[in-house]
């Protein structure tokens, strides 16, 4: 799911549970890559998936500090938990859902 700056407050930050976000860029070939597992993730795992272009949507990219792309970003209920910078496997992003789902 796609969310912008004016949808971030209620999808992420007044989320009761999880939420992974993807910000991304779209001249980013990193976050292609990474795109592709996110889309298989969201049919596999039982997380909210969200997702934040960060040219179209600055205001949530400056608020939450996001200078290199991707970054993904667990929130628990509405706060920020864990963050990974770059490119990441599968297997690293199920990592951070597992302990995110603690």
């Amino acid at each position: 799911m796609e969310v912008t700056d004016k949808t971030f407050k209620q999808e992420v930050e007044n989320y009761d549970w999880v939420v992974l976000v993807d910000f991304w860029g779209s001249w980013c070939p990193p976050c292609k890559t990474i795109e592709e597992v996110i889309a298989r993730l969201e049919k596999e795992v039982d997380v909210k998936i969200c997702s934040v272009n960060v040219n179209r949507n600055p205001i949530t990219a400056k608020k939450y500090d996001i200078y290199g792309v991707p970054t993904l970003a667990i929130f628990r209920n509405g706060k920020e938990e864990e963050r990974s910078v770059g490119s990441v496997t599968e297997g690293q992003i199920l990592e951070m859902l597992e302990r995110a789902n603690k």
